[in-house]
């Protein structure tokens, strides 16, 4: 957030450069297109972050709902019911992009959630 800030305000200065001074006006011009396309960059890497972060964030609640409902006795199994919630948890750790800092941890779970859900339709 505060580098968000401070090319927001180097964009807010370059845009207060006089017409009337031709070359400097020429470069904050050109700057000013370097600038807002890094702010753009970063308010996008921003959202992908704040995006991931969610989607991971359910995906751990669901992971919690899942183990909280699966009987110990593996009889009792609802396989049906349980490949749907893993695969509600597969969707939702998908949604985590690459480059954030929540991915690594997504894909461990991804694989995890992966392989038990072969388990269970191998079954």
């Amino acid at each position: 957030m505060q580098e968000e800030s401070r090319w927001q305000e180097a964009i807010n200065r370059l845009e207060q450069v006089p017409t009337q001074d031709l070359e400097g006006y020429a470069q904050a011009q050109r700057l000013l297109a370097t600038y807002q396309a890094n702010l753009g960059e970063i308010r996008i890497r921003r959202q992908a972050e704040q995006n991931s972060e969610s989607a991971l964030e359910h995906a751990q609640r669901q992971i919690q709902s899942l183990i909280a409902s699966t009987p110990t006795n593996p009889q009792l199994l609802d396989k049906n019911r349980t490949i749907s919630q893993l695969q509600g948890i597969i969707n939702q750790l998908q949604k985590v992009q690459p480059g954030t800092t929540t991915y690594l941890q997504a894909q461990q779970l991804l694989l995890s959630a992966n392989n038990k859900l072969s388990q269970l339709q191998a079954k």
